[in-house]
């Protein structure tokens, strides 16, 4: 029998103090479950901060990044901020839960490092590599950051590559992303010739996520190309059929623990027939209509506000005075759809709605006109976004409320029991198991527990913008 005062073994001591942290953080989360929605007291939006900044969570970037952003979703909801969000709060509780587990497990190397995460980007040598340019865009986030990213595709590995030049905020006025994207010096040329052409790397290197390093050491060898329908309907990023395009982004964007989620996904439409586009003014947002080959229709859809604005003039510009067989668009994930959003046209050549030359003398006069035609234009093509909702995603959609409602302390337990027996009726008899325990235990770790699993599936069966 070991003597009471012999030392714990580093390895040990260290995995148990791990242990420790991550039991405080997980006790933390089901507090919050049980009392963030209701009372929405300030110590638990402080709570989460302290253990943002913690030993344990610093170790574990993608743990502290999760309660940052539950602190402030507490926050929004403390002070009824109109951004408050308590489906985006239960959702990032749900997550932050099951990787606390995950980590619980002390998984090996590399899933261990996965599931932590970093505190900055890690390239790595890919080496040789033939890219071809899918243009680039312009962007802005609602905290500040803006930037210019430019979009790659790799045949040979069928995986998508971006550069990006960016600040997080404005505080840098000297930045412009347009004369960055014109003037900035990447391998022996600018991001203006690279995003259209095609480029053989040497000594390059890359994230895990796609995202090229600028480093001096690597070595372009640039030509100029013209990419045609049968040289690029191959490529694993492009897409004649709706129905795959669909399947190829839900695997995408399905939520993965030991991997981060894709922001934004650069994808290329071979279209077969175009639609008049259509502004929508409570929404305040365009949508273009686009065939596939067997005729079926999904909207593409441009935000009237921030960088998308101009984006809009020169969309409504371009397919008025040339005809294109080709989009592309970024795909994002919005709460339970997929967005696309055009940025580049396809056609005798290669147009970038970001930095088109045309620009309006008087805007306040340009966009009255724009709206006047899109409003008295002759539609053609479908009229609407399909609403419907299959019972299998409305079944979810019920599981999801009810859980938010139980948290928020209302939802009867008897209606949490009727929803399982429909979970298991459409096939999810583990969700099933999962939710009958959260009805059954007033525990709120049950309750997380479903929350993620729900969300995952809500996620992974998120459907593109049909119309009819």
């Amino acid at each position: 029998m070991p003597d009471r005062n012999e030392a714990i073994p580093p390895a040990k001591a260290g995995r148990e103090k791990d242990s420790a942290g991550l039991a405080e953080i997980r006790r933390f989360l089901e507090r919050a479950w049980m009392s963030a929605f209701v009372l929405v007291p300030v110590a638990l939006e402080d709570e989460a901060r302290r253990l943002a900044v913690s030993s344990r969570a610093e170790a574990a970037p993608r743990l502290a990044s999760l309660l940052r952003r539950i602190a402030s979703g507490i926050a929004a909801l403390r002070l009824r901020n109109v951004d408050a969000d308590p489906d985006g709060l239960l959702g990032l509780l749900a997550d932050a839960y099951a990787l606390c587990i995950a980590l619980e497990t002390e998984p090996a190397e590399p899933m261990q490092s996965r599931l932590r995460g970093v505190v900055r980007q890690e390239y790595a040598d890919i080496g040789h590599a033939e890219l071809f340019g899918l243009g680039a865009r312009l962007w802005e986030t609602p905290s500040g950051a803006h930037g210019v990213t430019a979009h790659f595709f790799a045949p040979a590995d069928s995986k998508t590559y971006s550069l990006t030049l960016a600040r997080a905020d404005k505080t840098d006025v000297q930045f412009d992303p347009r004369m960055a994207f014109r003037q900035t010096g990447i391998w022996g040329d600018t991001m203006s010739g690279l995003c259209m052409a095609r480029i053989r790397l040497q000594n390059a290197q890359a994230s895990a996520g796609g995202r090229l390093s600028t480093s001096g050491n690597t070595r372009a060898q640039i030509e100029p190309w013209s990419p045609t329908p049968d040289a690029v309907r191959q490529w694993s990023c492009a897409f004649e059929d709706w129905s795959h395009l669909q399947t190829y982004l839900q695997a995408q964007f399905t939520p993965r623990l030991a991997a981060d989620s894709y922001r934004d996904v650069p994808v290329l439409l071979l279209f077969s027939r175009q639609a008049s586009a259509r502004f929508d003014e409570i929404a305040q947002t365009l949508s273009w209509p686009l065939a596939d080959a067997s005729g079926r229709w999904i909207g593409l859809t441009l935000d009237y506000e921030g960088v998308e604005k101009d984006r809009i003039s020169a969309l409504e510009e371009m397919i008025r005075t040339e005809r294109f067989w080709a989009v592309v668009a970024k795909a994002a994930l919005e709460d339970d759809r997929i967005t696309l959003r055009p940025y580049a046209l396809w056609g005798t050549t290669q147009h970038l709605l970001d930095f088109t030359a045309k620009k309006p003398s008087k805007e306040a006069n340009f966009l009255f006109d724009l709206l006047r035609r899109f409003r008295t234009g002759r539609a053609t093509g479908p009229s609407s976004f399909v609403t419907e909702t299959p019972a299998t995603d409305a079944v979810l959609a019920r599981s999801w409320n009810n859980l938010l409602r139980r948290a928020e302390g209302g939802g009867a337990p008897a209606e949490s029991i009727r929803i399982s027996d429909d979970l298991e009726s459409a096939g999810f008899s583990a969700l099933a198991r999962l939710y009958r325990d959260s009805a059954d235990r007033p525990e709120a770790d049950a309750a997380l527990r479903a929350a993620y699993a729900v969300a995952t599936i809500r996620l992974a069966r998120a459907s593109v913008a049909w119309m009819q």
